[in-house]
């Protein structure tokens, strides 16, 4: 009797501990597929890192499709159908894309058919389109991922290129710089009665009070205005996000990508430090100008600083702005402050 209760006990918490088990693997949260793991985000870091200068089009392009995320969607794109409509694409690819002589990357081939649509002539099985949307959506999540990298590496010129990149994927364009894809945005917006955004950018940097003078430490204004001549015309474009205002969403279908830097003079040419990047949000799109502000202390050192503010659309191919400002930073017994300083003793006051 002695034995069997003691195997009957063993059994219990045999019992109990595959119980736990399972319910431990069920809370376990499992990863969507195309979700960006940290293999993912360490693999877009290093893209932006390991290029020095500015990075081509084909090294990002090609970096981007070695994404671990991109690779596992592409698993088992070998069955059935596939290897004939890869043949298809690379074929067809071969008679646009300068130098292309084939690869036996699924999610390259994906993303180049991608970007060259509009003129390939090869159609996607109904299976193919959907991983195709799926490497899409994890694709844009990576770029999206590099442009913070390069912020956070105040890097501009890695910065535009990724970003140039995410707008000619999401538009199916494959080429920022081109004068047909530009042509093809054109007719696009045409066609769909909106009119093409024409801008001018304007940037200016001043103290709290209105002054281009600021004391060290002090807070700086930078406040950006961009002039809309085709505000009001056309029919508005697609919902590009919903922006939180208060406690209520509003319907954005015109934004722009500010990336801010700061110029450095280096051996007789300018170099740029990126510092930050801003939405410019377009909530009234009959107001023919829209300004941001944004707020940062000034530099500790004397001197003049310049400042660049470059704006691009990532929803229409080519759109693309930039402007420069600068302040002088001066100490505060400067007589130029004098008004300043006065309004700085009577707010501690």
């Amino acid at each position: 009797a002695t034995a069997a209760a003691a195997l009957f006990a063993v059994a219990v918490r045999l019992n109990m501990a595959r119980r736990r088990s399972t319910n431990a693997m069920r809370k376990k949260p499992v990863p969507k597929a195309g979700a960006l793991q940290k293999e993912d985000l360490a693999h877009a870091d290093r893209l932006v890192t390991e290029c020095a200068g500015a990075p081509t089009f084909i090294y990002l392009l090609y970096g981007l499709a070695r994404a671990p995320v991109l690779q596992h969607l592409c698993d088992g794109c070998t069955q059935h159908r596939w290897p004939s409509t890869l043949r298809s694409i690379s074929a067809d690819l071969r008679q646009h894309v300068p130098n292309w002589d084939g690869t036996d990357s699924v999610a390259l081939l994906l993303l180049q058919y991608q970007l060259n649509c509009e003129r390939l002539t090869c159609v996607l099985h109904h299976e193919c389109v959907q991983v195709k949307e799926s490497v899409l959506e994890a694709a844009v999540s990576v770029l999206h991922h590099m442009c913070e990298a390069a912020c956070r590496q105040r890097r501009l010129d890695a910065a535009l290129k990724v970003s140039q990149l995410l707008a000619c994927l999401r538009l199916g364009l494959w080429d920022w710089g081109s004068a047909e894809c530009r042509q093809l945005m054109a007719e696009r917006l045409e066609r769909d009665g909106v009119a093409m955004p024409k801008l001018e950018l304007r940037v200016g940097a001043q103290s709290w009070i209105g002054e281009p003078h600021i004391a060290p430490g002090r807070q700086v204004e930078l406040v950006i205005t961009l002039h809309r001549a085709h505000a009001g015309k056309g029919l508005h474009g697609p919902l590009q996000k919903l922006a939180a205002r208060g406690h209520q969403s509003v319907r954005i279908h015109e934004t722009y990508l500010c990336l801010l830097s700061r110029v450095y003079a280096d051996s007789g040419t300018e170099r740029d430090s990126l510092f930050s990047k801003v939405d410019i949000d377009v909530e009234d799109l009959t107001a023919p100008t829209t300004t941001a502000k944004i707020s940062f202390s000034a530099p500790q050192e004397m001197g003049e600083y310049k400042l660049r503010a470059t704006l691009l659309s990532l929803a229409v191919l080519g759109v693309q702005e930039s402007a420069v400002c600068t302040f002088l930073v001066v100490p505060t017994d400067d007589p130029r402050m004098q008004s300043a300083n006065d309004d700085y003793s009577s707010d501690d006051n």
